[in-house]
């Protein structure tokens, strides 16, 4: 197992006749009905199914039996930012200014097709065997009830800051990426 949350489980498995690696998230149906997440769950199936992204986890497909709903996602081996800080404790400029620009790419495409997460946080940013960054846990995520640009530029003004947040805390130099923080949101203001 290498995830579980609230209703479910994220594990390993591997396709028995090409031997090709997946993750997949098992999802008690029972619960998700107790706890009213339904909709949730249907908003994370569909935005996975409907965004094509290289900087989104992949959706490769979807089933359920009586019990469970699967969802079968590309198996990123490199773990998670969360285990990447708490392994390194502090991140360079260069390797910060990476992944904070990295998750901009990847808040961007979901706001394309009009989704926002609501949950962005390391331990939703995986990465893949290069280091690259991949979004996940999309639980939380709803589609957008307003697609005026200035709604959504806020939206990434936000979750950029969530992120800034935490890789701040990271960093020694915490000074000089307070103001990058800054000066990426006027940017992604003034450029959107």
């Amino acid at each position: 197992m290498i995830g579980k949350g609230a209703f479910g489980e994220v594990r390993v498995c591997r396709e028995k006749t090409t031997g090709s690696v997946f993750a997949m998230k098992k999802l008690k149906k029972s619960e998700m009905l107790r706890r009213g997440q339904v909709e949730h769950v249907r908003a994370e199936r569909n935005l996975l199914a409907e965004v094509d992204s290289n900087c989104i986890v992949k959706l490769y497909c979807s089933f359920q039996d009586d019990e469970y709903l699967y969802l079968i996602m590309e198996y990123l081996p490199g773990g998670d930012m969360m285990t990447l800080l708490m392994r390194k404790d502090t991140l360079t400029e260069d390797e910060a200014r990476f992944y904070v620009a990295e998750t901009v790419l990847a808040i961007e495409s979901i706001h394309k097709h009009n989704y926002v997460h609501r949950d962005i946080k390391p331990d939703n940013l995986l990465l893949d065997r290069y280091g690259h960054l991949r979004l996940s846990d999309f639980g939380l995520c709803k589609p957008l009830d307003c697609s005026t640009r200035i709604f959504q530029m806020w939206i990434m003004v936000l979750e950029l800051q969530r992120v800034m947040i935490v890789l701040e805390r990271t960093t020694r130099t915490t000074s000089t990426l307070a103001e990058k923080q800054e000066n990426t949101c006027l940017f992604y203001c003034w450029n959107t």
